[in-house]
């Protein structure tokens, strides 16, 4: 890929790890300097890698480790805020518009109590 001012040139890559609801074509990994390739030769973008580094703890770790709950807390508070978007969105129009999003370590659907 070739800047149109600048000329830089840049490879863009595809990361097929990444959630395939909002990347049903794989994410493209653009200047991303952590960005490795897998055992199989995908490429792997550093969010994913986080992810994965992230079940790893919790499966050794155990959910009541700090280490454990300061991440799952950050994915609740996003899940939450999503899904309350999601929620005034829906009831609004009457109809499916947002998807609701699960926590991606423990699989909960979260709300916030109204």
């Amino acid at each position: 890929m070739t800047g149109k001012k600048t000329g830089e040139t840049s490879i863009v890559r595809i990361c097929y790890s990444c959630d395939v609801d909002q990347y049903p074509n794989g994410k493209p990994i653009i200047n991303d300097m952590n960005a490795r390739k897998d055992e199989k030769g995908n490429w792997v973008c550093s969010s994913c890698q986080e992810e994965s580094l992230n079940k790893m703890f919790l499966r050794t770790l155990g959910p009541q480790h700090p280490k454990v709950k300061a991440f799952i807390e950050t994915e609740n508070k996003r899940v939450r805020k999503h899904n309350d978007a999601a929620k005034r969105l829906n009831d609004k129009a009457g109809a499916t518009l947002m998807k609701y999003k699960r926590n991606r370590y423990t699989g909960r659907m979260l709300l916030s109590p109204s």
